[in-house]
C-alpha cells in the first residue's frame, strides 16, 4: 500500500475535480483506501489514467496533477520511468497483493509501506508467470499465422 498525503475526505474532493464521466464511476470500483494508504491496485488505476486519460488530454492531465499531489513517496514521472503502462493496466485489476511485486518494479526504492503489507497471495507469481507465458504464446502464434499465410495459402489456389 501507498502512503496519502490526505485523509479520504479530502481526496473525495481532489478527484472531483476530474470531469470525466468514466473517471468519475470508475473510482469508486477501483479506487481502494485503507487508513491512509492506497492498495497497489488502485494505485496503477490512476497511473492508467494519467497515462492516458481515456483518450481525454483534460482527464490525463487532471489525474497526472493529482498523482502528484496524493502520493507521499512517488511521482506519476518516477512510476512511469519504472512500471510499463502495460503490466499496471493488468495489475489494477488483479486480486490479491500485488505490493511485492510494484516493489520490485522499482528495485530499491521503497514506494509501498511494508508495515501495511498483508500476506502475499499464492497465486501472486503464478498469475505474473502465466501472464508471460500467454504474452509469449500469442507471440508465437501471430508468427505461425503469417508464416501461414505466406507458404499454405499460395498452395491452396
Amino acid at each position: 500500500m501507498v502512503k496519502l498525503k490526505f485523509e479520504k475526505t479530502e481526496l473525495e474532493d481532489i478527484f472531483g475535480e476530474v470531469k470525466h464521466d468514466t473517471f468519475q464511476k470508475a473510482l469508486t470500483k477501483y479506487w481502494k483506501v485503507k487508513d491512509q494508504y492506497a492498495t497497489a491496485q488502485s494505485v496503477c488505476w490512476l497511473f492508467c489514467w494519467a497515462k492516458t486519460g481515456m483518450n481525454s488530454q483534460d482527464a490525463m492531465k487532471q489525474s497526472r496533477q493529482i498523482f502528484d499531489r496524493i502520493f507521499q513517496s512517488v511521482t506519476f514521472s518516477d512510476f512511469d520511468k519504472k512500471v510499463p503502462h502495460e503490466w499496471a493496466r493488468k495489475a489494477r485489476s488483479r486480486t490479491g497483493n500485488i505490493e511485492k511485486e510494484l516493489d520490485s518494479l522499482f528495485a530499491g526504492k521503497n514506494i509501498v509501506d511494508k508495515t501495511t503489507r498483508t500476506k502475499k497471495s499464492k497465486y501472486a507469481n503464478a498469475n505474473f508467470e502465466h501472464t508471460k507465458t500467454f504474452e509469449k504464446y500469442r507471440a508465437e502464434k501471430k508468427k505461425l499465422k503469417g508464416f501461414f499465410r505466406e507458404t499454405v495459402s499460395p498452395l491452396r489456389a
